[in-house]
């Protein structure tokens, strides 16, 4: 996986582009689990796209079971049920 190399390249394009502390960023775009248990307690429906937000089309069957097999993981580890 490019992984490193991925992180090296947005981590500068942040920098340059955003020039603002990354926690405070994903704070703002990305739900924590308390808000996830709390769309599931509302009655909404919570599914998962991937684990680390890689293009899918780019990475092998077996990284995408892993994607996969990892989002379930999280999601059940907050007692989000996925059936």
């Amino acid at each position: 996986m490019c992984t490193d190399a991925r992180s090296k390249i947005l981590d500068k394009l942040f920098i340059k582009f955003v020039n603002d502390d990354q926690d405070v960023i994903s704070n703002e775009l990305y739900m924590n689990e308390e808000q996830i248990r709390f769309l599931v307690r509302s009655g909404m429906h919570v599914g998962c796209h991937g684990y680390d937000h890689l293009w899918w089309n780019s990475l092998s069957k077996k990284e995408v079971e892993h994607e996969v097999v990892e989002s379930k993981k999280f999601l059940n580890s907050i007692n989000v049920d996925m059936n």
